[in-house]
């Protein structure tokens, strides 16, 4: 499944963007500018990076609060309107009623955000039952954290999907931590080895590996579109920063890691300097191409930034226009 010098140029111009949205989110967080939950992904870019590269404009994505901006980006949501959303306005994708942590974007296959661990398992599942049901080729891409996996919805959803077949790639990140408990604390053995009590393939594999990412991802994409049913993907990272940015302030009288144990992973295993480093030793990559990317995405997220800044917020009176009851 090789790729083009124009894709690998487009996947390395989407990771760096995802690590900019992410630095100028938690910028704004301290600044106070930005007056809601931040959860970062700095460490974890390749992931709804790569994978969501491997989706089609109409297929579905039901993804987690981390990285939420990005990866509405990624699916082909309008930056403004995420930023607007993410500052409560009335010009954003929910109208300034969702904020970060609740968006959806249904023209664009984005069915949704909510604030419990594990919420989304079902959620995509019943999507991928309504695309089933209407006989459509399209895919739902599940992205979930290694916490989420613990829920008793993980089980019930990969049962489900697995019985009926359902075109659906159920896609965890594991960044070791479920806000400050350990991985290896919670689940023995891998995540992606669980698929096998489904009779469903599954796989884990390198999470700074944009490349493999996709690959992974597209070969499971593929497969549901086929008819052939879901896939587990589990991959391998570091998440950098606090599991919501400003929590590690608080516990800095009991600390679940050293800042040792940080600096080392971010000097090893930061995904946007290791692909940045292959593409510039296959030729790739320029030093000016580097500069131009960096440029791009900083002007791209500062321009949406103002935009949500800028733009007015919704009547008081509106917030029960969209909702089922009022009382």
């Amino acid at each position: 499944m090789e790729l083009s010098k124009e894709q690998l140029l487009e996947l390395y111009e989407h990771i760096v963007f995802a690590r900019v949205c992410e630095d100028k989110l938690v910028a704004g967080v301290r600044s106070g500018e930005i007056a809601t939950y931040v959860h970062p992904a700095q460490g974890e870019e390749a992931n709804a990076a790569g994978a969501i590269y491997a989706l089609r404009p109409d297929d579905y994505a039901v993804v987690p609060h981390r990285p939420q901006v990005s990866s509405y980006y990624f699916k082909g949501s309008d930056l403004n309107k995420i930023m607007a959303e993410v500052y409560g306005k009335k010009t954003g994708v929910c109208k300034g009623n969702g904020g970060i942590m609740h968006m959806a974007d249904y023209e664009h296959g984005l069915m949704g955000a909510l604030g419990m661990i594990g919420y989304n398992l079902p959620l995509a599942t019943g999507v991928a039952i309504a695309v089933k049901i209407r006989g459509e080729d399209k895919v739902v891409l599940n992205i979930f954290g290694d916490g989420a996996s613990g829920q008793g919805t993980f089980h019930e959803s990969l049962n489900m999907a697995s019985v009926w077949k359902l075109p659906i790639v159920f896609f965890c990140v594991n960044n070791q931590f479920a806000i400050t408990t350990r991985s290896k604390d919670s689940f023995p053995k891998a995540i992606g080895d669980r698929a096998s009590a489904y009779g469903i393939p599954g796989c884990t594999i390198d999470g700074n590996d944009i490349v493999a990412v996709y690959q992974a991802t597209k070969e499971a994409v593929d497969r549901a579109r086929r008819g052939e049913g879901p896939s587990l993907i589990e991959t391998l990272c570091y998440r950098w920063r606090a599991h919501a940015e400003g929590l590690d302030d608080m516990l800095t009288d009991r600390p679940y890691r050293s800042e040792e144990e940080v600096a080392e992973q971010q000097r090893k295993n930061d995904p946007v300097i290791l692909f940045r480093d292959k593409l510039v030793a296959q030729g790739i990559l320029t030093q000016a191409k580097i500069d131009e990317v960096a440029e791009q995405a900083s002007k791209k997220m500062d321009d949406a930034i103002e935009f949500g800044k800028k733009a007015p917020y919704p009547d008081p009176k509106e917030m029960v226009k969209d909702v089922f009851g009022t009382s």
